[in-house]
């Protein structure tokens, strides 16, 4: 299939919590990957270079709360 993305499965990811390794080689943000905090997609930037054979993707991140409390004032 198609090895240039990964969906974690999650959205509002906390920017820069994440860590993805493969194997285990922690990948650099902008070197290896880039991020959709929003939608939580990872985008392999050179795949073909990352993967060897079967290969195992480790991904560690943080959410954001999806509604955050707002400062409630009363008069």
């Amino acid at each position: 299939g198609d090895r240039s993305t990964l969906n974690l499965g999650a959205i509002q990811i906390r920017d820069g919590s994440e860590k993805i390794f493969i194997g285990n080689t922690q990948l650099v943000r902008g070197q290896d990957y880039t991020i959709n905090y929003d939608v939580g997609v990872v985008t392999f930037t050179n795949p073909d270079s990352l993967f060897h054979g079967a290969t195992q993707i480790q991904a560690q991140f943080e959410q954001n709360q999806v509604f955050d409390q707002a400062l409630q004032t009363s008069f």
